[in-house]
């Protein structure tokens, strides 16, 4: 079990430092301008994410329709969610971007752990080379992009308590679902079916072999569903650590600014007073 390999750091650690630093440019450019400016590079991504998935399931239904592609793995949230965020202005648009930023905050801290579990070197490899392996690879990256955008263009203020509860409320609905259908239609979505990290599926068998296979399924998916909601909580947290630290930057440059406009109109009202003196001994 490998959770990085040469690939993933040759490609996608200098495209994640690249896409750090696309969204510190955008901020610099952008942190002044209205939120509805800020807002436009967010909506630009999560528009080609929508693009991207409609694209996906048009040319699965062509093929016959695969399975594996409906739109049941944990990622799908985000597939989903950031259209609805870029564009929805209604009575809830705060609390689903705290979603948003939970979830993709969680998808970043995947790719720095454990980016093999997300694609393997052959589909980052053959990014070029099939549209399957272009849409697994583009859309983690833009999602994750998405998440930079959110943080570095202050497009959600973090309200803990209301974030957390409807963090929680969506992955628990997801976790229903998509553990349900998982287990019907036997495929793998989000491991509910079995777990492809093998100390978690040697228990989850361990389960079965002694709570019998419904038993023992039932248990793991439990545990793994509340795996997943600490998950997405943890991830939240330390985004929201990361925007205390923001702000206190920002306290900072704006208090040194405003040392050193005094400093400068000090200096202006003593210029000034020398200019008055010269003048006096002028005349």
């Amino acid at each position: 079990m490998r959770f990085w390999t040469a690939v993933h750091l040759k490609i996608q650690l200098p495209l994640m430092v690249l896409m750090v630093i696309v969204a510190w440019v955008l901020r610099r450019v952008l942190k002044n301008k209205e939120e509805r400016v800020r807002m436009i590079p967010f909506q630009i991504v999560a528009a080609v994410i929508a693009v991207l998935e409609i694209v996906k399931q048009v040319k699965s239904l062509s093929d016959g329709y695969d399975l594996w592609h409906l739109p049941l793995h944990v990622c799908s949230i985000i597939t989903f969610l950031l259209p609805v965020v870029a564009f929805y202005r209604g009575r809830y648009q705060q609390s689903l971007r705290g979603v948003a930023a939970a979830f993709t905050a969680g998808l970043i801290v995947l790719m720095l752990v454990y980016p093999n579990g997300i694609y393997s070197d052959s589909a980052l490899l053959g990014t070029f080379q099939s549209f399957g392996y272009f849409h697994i690879t583009v859309f983690h990256f833009l999602a994750v992009f998405a998440g930079f955008l959110i943080f570095a263009l202050d497009l959600h203020t973090p309200q803990p308590r209301s974030d957390m509860k409807a963090a929680c409320a969506v992955m628990l609905c997801y976790c229903a679902v998509a553990s349900v259908v998982a287990n019907v239609l036997k495929i793998n979505f989000h491991n509910f079916y079995r777990c492809i990290l093998d100390p978690i599926e040697q228990l989850r068998l361990w389960f079965c072999a002694h709570l019998g296979a419904f038993g023992g399924q039932a248990l793991y998916v439990f545990l793994f569903s509340l795996v997943n909601v600490s998950g997405v909580l943890l991830c939240y947290g330390i985004y929201c650590l990361l925007c205390r630290a923001k702000q206190r930057f920002s306290r900072q440059q704006q208090a040194t600014l405003s040392d050193d406009e005094k400093v400068l109109t000090a200096a202006g009202e003593i210029l000034k007073e020398h200019q008055a003196a010269f003048e006096e001994l002028a005349k």
